[in-house]
Parts: C-alpha cells; sequence; structure tokens
C-alpha cells in the first residue's frame, strides 16, 4: 500500500518538472521540501488512505512546537494539503482524503500558540541615499532604478535594452520573464524622468546584452 513517504517521492518528481523557471529550479521545491520533511518526520510510513485531519493538525503541532513562526506553519501545510491534491488528481489517493484535509483551517494570528513575527518594513529612503556613495557604480545604479519603479531585484538584474520602449515621454520596460507570467499577465514598469537619468548612462548598443552586468 501506498505510504505518506511514496505519495511525497511521486510528488517531487512531478513538482522538479513543473517548477522551473528558464530551465531552473524556482524557489517554491526549497519550501516544499522542509514541508515534506516535517510530513516525513510523524507520518512518512503512514499509508497514505490513512492520514486525515487529526493527522495534519498533530503534524502542526509538532512544527509549533519546533519554533517555527505562525505564517511559515500555514504556507507548510498548504504543501502538504498540495500533495495529498496531487494524489487525488493522479488517483494515487481516494478524494475523502483530500477533502478531509480542507477542512483543516489554517492558524489565525492570536488564537494559536505558533509564533509570531514582526512585520518586515521598508528601509527609509535616507538611508537608501546614504548606501548609495558606499556601493560600487553599478550596483548603486541598480538601487536606484528599484528605488524609483519598485521593481523586484530580480527584475533589475535582468533587464535588457530590447524590453525597454523608450519612444514616449514615460518609458516603458516589460520584463521578458516576471513572477506572474504563468498567470497570463503582462508586466509592464513605468520609468520616469529621474530613473531615465539613471539608465541612460548604462544603456547599450546591444540591446540583448544585460544593462548590468557583474563583471562592470
Amino acid at each position: 500500500w501506498l505510504t505518506v513517504d511514496d505519495l511525497c517521492a511521486g510528488y517531487w518528481t512531478h513538482a522538479t518538472e513543473y517548477y522551473r523557471k528558464d530551465g531552473k529550479p524556482t524557489s517554491e521545491l526549497s519550501v516544499l521540501k522542509l514541508a515534506m520533511r516535517h510530513l516525513h518526520a510523524g507520518y512518512g510510513s503512514t499509508r497514505a488512505a490513512a492520514f486525515g485531519p487529526l493527522a495534519l493538525k498533530a503534524c502542526r503541532e509538532r512544527m509549533i512546537a519546533d519554533g517555527l513562526s505562525r505564517s511559515t506553519i500555514n504556507g507548510f501545510v498548504a504543501r502538504i494539503k498540495q500533495t495529498f491534491r496531487w494524489g487525488v488528481e493522479n488517483e494515487l489517493v481516494a478524494p475523502s482524503v483530500w477533502d478531509g484535509l480542507r477542512a483543516v483551517r489554517g492558524l489565525v494570528r492570536g488564537r494559536s500558540r505558533a509564533r509570531e513575527t514582526e512585520p518586515v518594513h521598508p528601509v527609509s529612503d535616507a538611508d537608501v541615499e546614504a548606501t548609495l556613495s558606499h556601493l560600487p557604480a553599478v550596483v548603486a545604479a541598480m538601487v536606484q532604478v528599484q528605488l524609483g519603479t519598485g521593481m523586484r531585484p530580480a527584475e533589475v538584474v535582468a533587464m535588457r535594452g530590447k524590453a525597454l520602449d523608450r519612444t514616449g515621454k514615460v518609458w516603458l520596460y516589460r520584463p521578458e520573464h516576471h513572477k506572474t507570467e504563468h498567470h497570463g499577465i503582462e508586466r509592464v514598469v513605468a520609468i520616469g524622468p529621474r530613473v531615465q537619468a539613471v539608465l541612460t548612462a548604462w544603456l547599450k548598443l546591444d540591446t540583448e546584452a544585460p544593462l548590468f552586468s557583474p563583471g562592470e
């Protein structure tokens, strides 16, 4: 009979193929591996068909005892549920198992023993400005672009001239790859005069080349 470990092994094979971008594994795999470790520790040899809501909640209690934060635990539990959902989709587990796990609600702030984390606040503009003079020119330019556009670091790193429309007063940057592209959403970043002035010094004749190169 199929054990929880067997189910995890099958889903892991699927996940290593599914969670890839530009031929490289995404960060989702690292988080999934950690979630599976907690599942394996308490229930690896358990029959997958016998893993129900109480087992999932017991697994969650172990995470709380290990000192994980509430948000981290909710994320791990969601991935455990996803593993069983995949099992149902591929007729490895009965739909009733997935239905039972779905009934387990996420931990709510202030209503569990799980550790809460302090919110991460943005760095002040003054701190950013004070740091710029200590950075290499290329890194300082990247920081200024991110500060002025709100782009993710990876989007700044990947900037190429071919994705930059400079025909209008406001430039438009369309990243070739971005976080929500798998949802069919187009990403367009508006770039005003301040950031345009920063980028101008880094534009290249080769529009395929990255604007910001580690070699520089």
